[in-house]
């Protein structure tokens, strides 16, 4: 737990590095959206029976082929129909976010919260910043900190910490207390890493239930309908979220209202939406054949809670949203050479990462999660560091903790004091030379 005011200190000696430039941006690229629906339609496809036939006769061992036809990812019907109406919905309903819609919308909600503070007169507030400095928890923090960072209740009350838990200790010794939490993100999509922060569920209801006086809110930008639900289920009603969050439904929702408008409310009963929504994207990711998350459909990689969305900053992973079919412009076939790269996203069109890799079976392959460094856009936060003091901040460490210990008094070396040592002077006696005395030696003359 540190003061805001020294979380200021920090914005203040990074702030010239957590702004993107606006003219950086990244938006669907509408010409290869073209290509891709051309591919998922008339691309080449085997019947399943004839597909395992030659794999089991060739002796074919490679992963994405077993996992494909043991979980049906070639044909048994000509779906065609299906999948032209797939890539048309995912045309019309995936969103592009920039960092200039971003920033606009962390700083209404941060009026918001400069009115909620002036307004509820809280106790202590605090602001949650949980994961390691390289996460984009941190990151976001320190854009809320800029519109806060000269706010006078912030300024008298406001502490950061990385441990949820402490608070709840210290408001179970005075509930009377009023307290505000402010969890900080850019968006939090299923809700899972959300609700694995939070701690204990049963602490914070007991708490709820018996007193009013802890406010929690998400502090973030966007939110999918998929966390909302997840909240409202496992019982986080208590959670709250600030008017101008914006909330963006998952793809099968967003899917079943295009249907509705531009087909009529009859088709949304049709075969091949029933077909999208119950087979090809359905269910939660499930664990594939090369370790990691995965579906049952990995042409698409399409699930249930899916958010049809990425930002100029990142594309999340393969879990949140559809990072495979953005980068690489995966499509359903069973022909390994004609699985082409076509990057969905504009100034993506020559990025390889790890596409160079996948060549030939990203179609086939799960992918859940492309490393920061071979995604595009990269990943903005990922691509500086901090400092704090000018001491660079190790990319695993929490700001928090190394704040804390930045802080902290170096240890003054303790000098034993000796006592000078006394030199004994040994004393000499003179000695006394002897001088011998010599006898005149008597010279013998020989006769």
């Amino acid at each position: 737990m540190i003061n805001f005011n020294d979380y200021v200190k920090f914005y203040e000696e990074n702030k010239d590095k957590i702004f993107m430039d606006e003219t950086e941006t990244y938006p669907i690229n509408r010409e290869n959206m073209a290509l891709w629906k051309n591919e998922v339609i008339n691309a080449k496809r085997e019947n399943c029976d004839i597909l395992a036939q030659r794999a089991i006769e060739n002796d074919e061992t490679e992963d994405f082929i077993k996992y494909s036809i043991e979980n049906e990812g070639c044909d048994t019907r000509d779906n065609k129909e299906t999948y032209a109406l797939f890539a048309e919905i995912f045309e019309n309903v995936i969103r592009h976010i920039s960092f200039k819609e971003m920033i606009e919308k962390i700083s209404k909600i941060c009026e918001e919260i400069s009115k909620l503070v002036e307004k509820e007169n809280f106790d202590n507030i605090y602001m949650y910043v949980s994961d390691p400095s390289s996460k984009s928890n941190t990151w976001v923090s320190l854009l809320f900190t800029h519109f806060l960072s000269e706010n006078t209740i912030f300024q008298e009350k406001a502490q950061v910490i990385n441990n949820i838990d402490s608070v709840y200790d210290l408001y179970k010794k005075d509930t009377n207390q009023k307290i505000l939490v402010l969890h900080i993100d850019d968006m939090s999509y299923s809700g899972t890493q959300m609700v694995q922060s939070v701690g204990n569920p049963g602490t914070l209801l007991k708490i709820k239930k018996e007193n009013e006086n802890l406010h929690y809110y998400l502090g973030v930008a966007f939110i999918g309908s998929s966390a909302i639900e997840r909240f409202r289920n496992e019982g986080y009603t208590n959670i709250k979220r600030f008017n101008n969050t914006e909330i963006i439904e998952k793809f099968n929702e967003q899917a079943k209202k295009y249907v509705k408008n531009k087909y009529g409310q009859q088709a949304v009963a049709s075969n091949d939406l029933r077909s999208i929504i119950g087979y090809i994207c359905s269910g939660r990711p499930i664990e594939s054949a090369k370790g990691g998350y995965g579906t049952s459909f990995p042409a698409f990689q399409c699930y249930d809670s899916i958010i049809p969305v990425y930002f100029d900053h990142k594309v999340a992973d393969g879990v949140a949203t559809f990072q495979k079919i953005l980068h690489f412009g995966s499509f359903p076939t069973t022909d390994r050479e004609s699985c082409k790269n076509i990057p969905l996203i504009q100034g993506c069109e020559n990025a390889r990462g790890e596409s160079a890799f996948l060549d030939g079976q990203h179609c086939f392959a799960n992918v859940t999660d492309i490393d920061h460094e071979d995604t595009c856009p990269l990943t903005f936060y990922k691509r500086f560091g901090y400092t704090y003091n000018g001491k660079k901040v190790p990319k695993n460490d929490n700001i928090v903790s190394f704040i804390n210990v930045a802080k902290q008094k170096p240890r003054t070396q303790t000098t034993r004091k000796h006592k000078p040592r006394t030199q004994t002077t040994r004393k000499q006696t003179p000695r006394t030379q002897t001088t011998r005395k010599q006898t005149p030696r008597t010279q013998t003359t020989r006769k």
